[in-house]
């Protein structure tokens, strides 16, 4: 079942551009999941003709025509908030897509047409973006509830409009964050990737040196397989790995981050280093003066596993 606003006429034969299909096309559809309890669910999306921008309506067990009807308010509350509207809708014949569900598109100017009997091609675009998330993500995981496959469709859909590219769109995103640049020999810079779904997803990006320029930051980078040329990064590691790491159990990605910070500011402020006249990064550039006598006090830092020594007033 889908519903879809559709182009006046037949589409051009052997043609990739979206220039001919007019604003307010929403090609849509719904499919299923299944979960590893054996559990059906039913995901409900629409999808822009013009842009290919893809809208999740929402994901539920049982899909009944009050489900879909508000899916499609919501849609328009987006959709208003954006300043756009949609032209024509296009749905099958099932009967969760009943008359209030029409009424809403139509309430809003929507002109609704139903698909033929038996005709998947009458939605083609919606039954390929079907097709496109099962073999790019869906078919790879594991879903075991409702609110992980919201969690994994929200993160695709995010991915598809604003970083996959389309040949239709001359492998430009729907939602492009910044225009497609292909750099020069003379506009060089670093790679950096960005991991979604646990590395099924892979999004680029380059870091242009000509960023840094007006903050005369030069940038370099080091040899293939030589980690000497970033010794002092290298060094650090190994530092923080003897001293802390190998010394606890780390829970979670919260707890890691509080421990690191914890480290890093002892690191800074009391630690001392040989490279510096045994002065802590963050201290005073004179050697540390040692008193001839005195109370010295002593703070304790991650349950005792480091401790930091001051002399009492």
């Amino acid at each position: 079942m889908g519903w879809t606003p559709l182009h006046g006429g037949r589409p051009p034969r052997g043609g990739h551009s979206c220039a001919s299909r007019p604003p307010g096309s929403l090609p849509a559809t719904c499919f299923t999941v299944d979960t590893v309890w054996l559990r059906r669910l039913y995901v409900l999306f629409f999808i822009e003709l013009d842009t290919r921008r893809v809208h999740l309506a929402g994901v539920t067990a049982n899909p009944d025509g009050q489900w879909v009807t508000q899916q499609a308010r919501n849609l328009l509350l987006v959709l208003g908030e954006q300043g756009r509207r949609a032209r024509f809708v296009l749905h099958d014949r099932d009967a969760k897509f009943s008359r209030t569900f029409d009424d809403v598109f139509r309430s809003d100017g929507a002109e609704v047409l139903l698909t033929p009997v038996q005709a998947p091609r009458a939605n083609a675009y919606a039954e390929r973006w079907v097709r496109t998330v099962r073999a790019e993500c869906l078919d790879w995981l594991l879903v075991v509830g409702r609110g992980h496959l919201q969690q994994i469709l929200r993160v695709y859909v995010q991915h598809y409009n604003r970083h996959r590219p389309h040949r239709a769109l001359r492998l430009q995103p729907p939602d492009p964050l910044a225009r497609l640049t292909i750099p020069g020999e003379d506009d060089r810079g670093a790679v950096r990737r960005r991991d979604l779904l646990g590395g099924l997803l892979h999004e680029y990006r380059q870091l242009h040196e000509r960023l840094c320029a007006p903050h005369r930051v030069r940038v370099l980078r080091t040899p293939v397989r030589a980690p000497r040329a970033n010794a002092y990064a290298e060094r650090w590691v190994g530092t923080v790995r003897r001293e802390l790491g190998d010394r606890m159990l780390i829970v979670g990605c919260r707890q890691l981050r509080w421990v690191l910070a914890e480290y890093a500011d002892h690191d800074n402020g009391h630690r001392p280093h040989r490279a510096l006249g045994q002065a802590p990064p963050l201290g005073s550039a004179e050697p540390p003066v040692i008193p001839a006598a005195g109370r010295v006090t002593r703070r304790d830092r991650l349950g005792g596993l480091i401790h930091e020594y001051a002399q009492a007033a």
